[in-house]
């Protein structure tokens, strides 16, 4: 334990050095720079009027590793061709390497539309004395807090590679006003890896069976760039394991142009991520420097141009009006009918709220009144903790129970605590994804972190609850906005209960797209975004 937390000291302390070298790949290297920037990460949910995803949460960051292949596209373009060093190469499948062409410092602006919203950093370093590779993407995301310039969300990725290419360790820290979340991958001293997830102060760990997540097919693809070798039409697959979704991802890049002598020729790949179905574009110069790179959804990443001052302006803009999907208020007497792209699939975790038709999903009418009685016949898989909802921590617990007092009916229950979240809890939108415990203490949060603090208190209660990510009508946008709530059990009936908005029962409005009470599942809302169509039947 204490060797890795020190290997991943080191990986900090080498990509946070006072000076970083950028070069191209022919080795010309410019003077050196200041290589402060913070550390931060993009979800979605930062731009949104109330969604606030986790893992979701379309995480930039987490978007980008799980397609990592365009990361190690980033990697080889921010690299320069130097000469061998034995004491960097190692031996694997027959292959030497030299990992000082992938060494790298490069800091690209992000925007959503144009508009400006952060910072993506990132180094990659090899230390011949420690015999390690260390990998560091950091990203800054602005705005979301009350002072002007802070930002909303930090993020920090490290890893940690042999020689060989292959894993030994892995760390995200995720920060924002509300909180911080940590993941760690690590093995044990038997060989296998363990996965911890660190919120509110409590860490739960789980088992990964296995982890297939190395270097040598992205080192192979950056030798290729650097000695001209790579042809249009050649493809790198890469398997990468995400930390934040806990599983595998499969990612496969084509190169569709090279520079081919052209001047102002560029270096042009698509990949496509299997976990989000998305294509997405990578341009380089004919040096191999980045230019531009579309990161699934709806955040693009470009190299630094332009004032700064035009960039303060941009990231002060009203982000929540990107992501509305305009539609009129649904006429008395019509239905909901959702139409996604030919290629998604409405999950099964919300199959019993739609009709499936030949050109969509029809919704069914929504529960909006109470079931009878106590009972929560069907529900206790929905009771237990999870890693954003700390049911059995004292603090919710005892909260929980002071607001329960002596009330027996569920409806009564959800109620009042629908009513004490919503008003405890300030409106304010957060880019990371707090949990409960983490939104009880700090006092404020967008949709989600409303939902995950209720659906605790109400598991704490003795009442199943579950966290639904979907869609809601807001008048003032004239359309659906991207948005989280809870349903809960009450008698023998799942209802919806909306604490950012503290409407209890309540179903007209609501699109439900994703039942998630882990954030595990939340990157699935991401693959649907852009790619959603709402028509009234």
């Amino acid at each position: 334990m204490n060797e890795r937390r020190s290997r991943l000291a080191d990986a900090r302390q080498l990509a946070g050095e006072a000076h970083c070298v950028e070069r191209n790949w022919m080795g010309a290297c410019p003077t050196p720079q200041p290589a402060r920037v913070f550390l931060k990460r993009l979800l979605v949910k930062s731009s949104m009027f109330v969604l606030r995803w986790r893992s979701s949460n379309l995480n930039l960051i987490d978007m980008i590793r799980r397609r990592r292949v365009i990361v190690a596209v980033i990697s080889f373009c921010f690299a320069s061709s130097l000469g061998g060093n034995p004491a960097l190469g190692a031996e694997a499948d027959s292959f030497a390497y030299d990992w000082r062409i992938m060494e790298s410092c490069d800091t690209m602006d992000l925007f959503i539309r144009d508009q400006h919203v952060g910072v993506l950093h990132h180094t990659f370093r090899a230390d011949s004395l420690k015999e390690h590779i260390h990998v560091q993407t950091k990203i800054t995301v602005q705005g979301g807090a009350k002072a002007a310039g802070a930002s909303a969300m930090d993020l920090t990725e490290t890893y940690c590679y042999n020689l060989s290419g292959e894993l030994l360790s892995a760390e995200q820290e995720l920060i924002s006003p509300a909180g911080r979340t940590l993941w760690e991958l690590n093995s044990d001293s038997a060989g296998e890896w363990v996965l911890g997830v660190t919120t509110g102060g409590e860490t739960k760990k789980k088992n990964v069976l296995e982890v297939k997540d190395n270097l040598r097919s992205e080192y192979r693809m950056r030798r290729g760039i650097v000695r001209r070798t790579f042809e249009k039409g050649d493809r790198l697959r890469d398997t990468v394991f995400n930390m934040m979704a806990g599983k595998h991802t499969c990612v496969v890049a084509e190169c569709i142009a090279t520079p081919e002598g052209k001047e102002g020729g560029r270096w042009v790949f698509i990949s496509r991520d299997e976990m989000l179905g998305r294509e997405e574009r990578l341009e380089m110069d004919s040096a191999g420097r980045p230019m531009l790179q579309e990161i699934s959804p709806l955040f693009v990443a470009r190299r630094r141009s332009g004032s700064e001052e035009h960039r303060r302006h941009a990231a002060a803009g009203a982000l929540s009006d990107l992501f509305v999907i305009r539609k009129g208020l649904r006429p008395k007497g019509t239905t909901v009918h959702v139409r996604l792209d030919d290629d998604i699939v409405l999950d099964d975790s919300v199959g019993l709220f739609y009709n499936a038709t030949d050109s969509g999903y029809l919704l069914i009418r929504l529960p909006d009144s109470c079931g009878e009685g106590g009972g929560n016949s069907g529900g206790s898989a929905y009771l237990g903790a999870t890693v954003t909802m700390q049911v059995d921590h004292p603090e919710i617990a005892r909260l929980a129970q002071r607001l329960k007092k002596d009330m027996a009916s569920s409806c009564d229950i959800v109620s009042h605590f629908t009513t004490y979240v919503h008003t405890a809890i300030e409106k304010r939108n957060v880019a990371t994804f707090s949990s409960a415990l983490e939104t009880h203490r700090a006092g404020f949060g967008d949709c989600g972190e409303h939902a995950v603090l209720l659906g605790a208190l109400l598991r704490a209660a003795g009442i199943p609850a579950r966290v639904v990510l979907g869609l809601v009508y807001v008048p003032e946008k004239r359309g659906y906005l991207y948005h989280a709530w809870v349903m809960a059990l009450t008698g023998e009936k799942w209802v919806f209960s909306d604490p950012a908005m503290g409407r209890f029962p309540v179903a007209e409005g609501l699109i439900p797209l994703l039942i998630d009470d882990t954030g595990e599942k939340a990157m699935l809302l991401g693959k649907m975004m852009g790619r959603v169509e709402i028509a009234y039947k």
